[in-house]
């Protein structure tokens, strides 16, 4: 799929400094010996390099967002949430979460975006249980989105004070 990818902890917090694999993609040696580490669950570098962004909904609220938004997820997360898998679109898509970003908590509760700058465990078991794909992990079109969100993460793209991570 040519994504980046890195190995992480049970706590989803990667092995190792990880910021370079946003630029370039680990090799297949490099994958083999990270293997050999036994990591617990994988993460994908999102953004430009992997060509993709997730968008990530959590809880009882996140749910009722997912269902509003009319999307159907690719991953059941360890806890109960939901990742959806987008081609990245072409700009800068800034990695967001409700908590850094109180205005989108209130307009999409529930929802968190990695994009640039970020990462999202994809595969493995966190501590609170084990990372489930529902689908073929085929990419949706990033139009799919609702026209006034994709305006909102436009609008957030400028932002330097973007909360980078899981």
């Amino acid at each position: 799929m040519q994504w980046s990818v890195i190995p992480c902890h049970a706590n989803k917090k990667p092995f190792f400094a990880w910021k370079i694999y946003q630029e370039i993609r680990p090799d297949s040696e490099q994958l083999r010996a990270w293997k050999k580490l036994t990591p617990s669950c994988w993460g994908v570098i999102t953004g430009e390099i992997s060509g993709l962004i997730v968008i990530d909904f959590d809880g009882p609220e996140g749910i009722e967002t997912m269902h509003r938004l009319g999307i159907d997820p690719h991953v059941l997360t360890g806890s109960g949430g939901y990742h959806v898998y987008f081609k990245h679109p072409g700009f800068r898509v800034p990695t967001l979460n409700r908590k850094s970003d109180q205005d989108m908590g209130k307009r999409f509760p529930g929802l968190d975006v990695k994009g640039d700058g970020g990462y999202a465990i994809f595969t493995g078991r966190n501590q609170k249980g084990i990372y489930q794909w529902l689908r073929e992990p085929h990419l949706e079109n990033f139009n799919l989105l609702p026209a006034d969100f994709v305006e909102f993460l436009k609008s957030r793209s400028q932002d330097s004070k973007v909360k980078v991570g899981c």
